[in-house]
């Protein structure tokens, strides 16, 4: 559209001001299609990373208490790694002697960028 519009200010059949009004009006389309189209693939993640919690909490405990077992109750531990490395096959180490301890009653998390290994810190030490 931008193109015929332009065309036509070039032969003077049409203005500057006609080629600005065609932008506006396509911006005003524009605009509120990016907002549902970007809203869509949000709710639609969503939809997805719900489907897989869900399965998730369907799935049996490997470790379950035996019958009339009573309430663990912890009234002092924490959890420590110490001097912790990690790498991947053949590949260069993704963690180096990393050490941290999670006091009882506080909470700690392991961030990073995909594929940084932070699953892989979480299997080798749970």
């Amino acid at each position: 559209m931008n193109v015929m519009i332009g065309y036509r200010v070039a032969n003077g059949t049409l203005t500057v001001g006609d080629l600005v009004m065609v932008n506006t009006y396509l911006m005003q389309l524009y605009v509120p299609l990016n907002f549902l189209g970007t809203s869509f693939r949000v709710i639609r993640t969503s939809i997805v990373d719900l489907e897989s919690m869900f399965l998730l909490l369907k799935e049996d405990p490997e470790i379950k208490d035996e019958p009339g077992a009573p309430d663990l109750e912890v009234h002092q531990g924490e959890v420590a790694f110490e001097n912790v490395s990690f790498g991947y096959d053949g590949a260069p180490s993704v963690l180096h002697n990393i050490s941290f301890r999670a006091p009882a009653g506080k909470m700690v998390a392991i961030v990073g960028p995909t594929g940084a290994g932070k699953r892989y810190v979480w299997e080798l030490h749970r």
